[in-house]
């Protein structure tokens, strides 16, 4: 799994803290900058694997740095209380107008849900977006084109990433938008009862979703914030035996603002699991065991 949130600590540092010279009577040239993938080689080879948490399905395995990483002013764009989100004119879903209206730069995820306009979204590729500034976000659809509206709504930023294989397909893959469509369709029985939307919005989003998520969040809440062992800034997700997500941070702080929409995002393979297993009429493996899956993991490497 490509680990997209470490290339983007990379940037975020070398674009916030350039390197300047010291004062002395005659001025000296400044050092080079660091270049992105010497931070990034620097951050991977620092990082350290925790011991495994499980919690029903899930297991997470906790990326921790020992030494604190630098603090960054960044805000999780989750809300309305950090970005607005325009439709095009044209009503194309393959990019919205992003405004930051926080008062820091703000981090807006691939994955991010945008409910609203006149069909949802997902954004494509992760944003680092200045104070006050705008870009061009390049989404693919959030919903199936039966769900297209006769007149644009609101955007709204759901609380849910989408599930990890809809992310890496958004950025990996131009059949997304097809992807999407047939990951809805196998999941509509999810929506809460009268609810007609056929949107990842209206999954995410149904009671049935919440019960699966509810245990993961109760047994991991205090999880992305311990520190006996450093500091967390990511973690490695299992799901019955298989790796659904790598994902890591510049610092612990953004983990943990982005913790509980992480955490939905993985309810969807375990419900995904779960709900096969129902309707095949055979029962669910037991619970994964964190050292057997790591000397697994560790002996096909």
């Amino acid at each position: 799994m490509t680990p997209r949130r470490l290339l983007f600590a990379g940037l975020a540092l070398v674009a916030l803290f350039p390197a300047v010279g010291h004062a002395a009577d005659a001025p000296a040239a400044p050092a080079p900058a660091a270049k992105p993938e010497d931070v990034v080689t620097a951050s991977l080879g620092a990082l350290k694997l925790g011991e495994g948490l499980v919690a029903h399905q899930v297991i997470l395995f906790p990326l921790i740095l020992e030494t604190p990483p630098p603090v960054l002013e960044l805000v999780p764009a989750l809300g309305g209380a950090a970005i607005a989100v325009e439709e095009p004119a044209s009503g194309g879903v393959d990019k919205v107008k992003v405004k930051n209206v926080a008062a820091k730069a703000a981090l807006l995820l691939a994955g991010t849900v945008l409910e609203g306009g006149l069909r949802d979204r997902v954004v494509r590729e992760d944003v680092l977006l200045p104070a006050g500034a705008s870009a061009d976000v390049v989404t693919v659809p959030g919903s199936m084109s039966t769900d297209r509206r006769k007149e644009p709504k609101p955007f709204k930023v759901a609380d849910f990433l989408a599930p990890p294989y809809l992310r890496d397909s958004a950025l990996f893959r131009a059949s997304s938008a097809s992807i999407t469509s047939k990951f809805i369709s196998h999941f509509l029985e999810f929506r809460n009862e009268g609810d007609k939307r056929r949107s990842l919005a209206a999954i995410g989003g149904s009671d049935t979703l919440a019960e699966y998520c509810l245990p993961c969040q109760r047994s991991m809440a205090q999880w992305p914030d311990k520190r006996e062992a450093g500091f967390v800034v990511g973690g490695i997700a299992v799901v019955r035996g298989r790796v659904q997500a790598l994902d890591v941070f510049a610092t612990n702080a953004l983990l943990v603002g982005w913790f509980s929409p992480l955490l939905k995002s993985l309810s969807f393979p375990a419900a995904a699991i779960e709900l096969r297993a129902k309707k095949a009429g055979v029962p669910l493996p037991g619970g994964d065991d964190p050292k057997a899956v790591l000397d697994a993991a560790t002996a096909a490497a």
